[in-house]
């Protein structure tokens, strides 16, 4: 009965990964960006766009690739500027 039991939760939590994939899928992305894993966090909406194009989730997963795309062109130009002034030796 018991090994019933399991089987039946585990065919449960296999239909639900299957059915909920995509939204599965985007949340992981999340994560990672919440967590300040950057470059999986933009592989990953990548990869979310790429298999998921009509899921209610595409606009969402594309906002975020932009914003996180925008903000590392930012850093960059910060950083170029940063690197700029210290050769100065600090200077405007």
């Amino acid at each position: 009965m018991r090994l019933i039991r399991m089987g039946i939760v585990v065919a449960v939590i296999v239909a639900l990964a299957v059915v909920f994939s995509a939204e599965l899928f985007y949340f992981a992305s999340w994560w990672h960006e919440r967590a300040g894993h950057v470059k999986k966090a933009v592989r990953n909406y990548e990869r979310f766009v790429e298999r998921y194009p009509r899921s209610r989730f595409a606009g969402r997963a594309r906002e975020s690739l932009e914003r996180l795309r925008e903000e590392a062109r930012k850093a960059a130009g910060e950083d170029v500027k940063r690197r700029r002034k210290s050769r100065r030796g600090g200077e405007g």
